[in-house]
């Protein structure tokens, strides 16, 4: 991608670009669309893009109606917010999106594309329910403020791999999401907690 951004002068709307290579094609191709619902707030977090060219936007949202699609992963609004993520073709057409959350909030706060079309997610939740999955490195909430929160979802069809919580008694917040070249998941944590999970190395 190239930086761009949109400038008036003289009444008339144009584009300022950023570093790009002279000597390569460049094609401005811009689309917009809304995203979210009726019924409460919905704000982006982050977005990257899919080998494909589309584009994977991830956030947080307070709308019972935000627009998932049909065998998603979570079609239900469950929480005070929920994270959302949604995928998009290249010309901005929605492939599938999905809510991910339980009955309290999620705020996700970064994302990554890994290896073999899987997208990571991390944030923060207060939520006692939130969807782990079974076998989960950490399957409840420690906290009584925020644990961590991770998952992973194909960014193909929106199919959940895995996802856990992880944290300690007194509250953590992701710093640094990294995705390595062999598929491991590198994830900083600002942490409070003496409890902090860890595991030998």
């Amino acid at each position: 991608f190239v930086p761009v951004g949109f400038s008036v002068k003289a009444g008339c709307v144009g584009f300022t670009l950023g570093a790009f290579d002279p000597a390569l094609p460049l094609v401005i191709d811009p689309w917009v669309t809304y995203l979210g619902g009726s019924s409460g707030r919905s704000e982006p977090s982050g977005m990257t893009q899919t080998p494909s060219g589309g584009v994977l936007v991830i956030g947080e949202t307070g709308a019972n109606n935000f627009p998932v699609s049909g065998g998603s992963f979570q079609n239900v609004f469950r929480g005070e917010t929920d994270a959302f993520v949604i995928a998009l073709t290249k010309n901005g057409v929605p492939r599938w999106s999905t809510y991910f959350g339980g009955s309290g909030y999620e705020l996700p706060r970064q994302f990554r594309s890994g290896i073999n079309g899987r997208m990571v997610a991390v944030g923060s939740t207060n939520s006692n329910d939130f969807p782990v999955s079974p076998g989960a490195f950490q399957s409840s909430r420690n906290s009584n403020w925020v644990d961590l929160f991770l998952f992973v979802l194909d960014d193909s069809l929106g199919r959940r791999y895995w996802s856990t919580y992880c944290g300690g008694s007194r509250g953590e917040y992701p710093v640094l999401l990294l995705t390595l070249h062999n598929g491991d998941i590198l994830n900083g944590v600002q942490s409070n907690s003496p409890d902090y999970p860890t595991v030998p190395v």
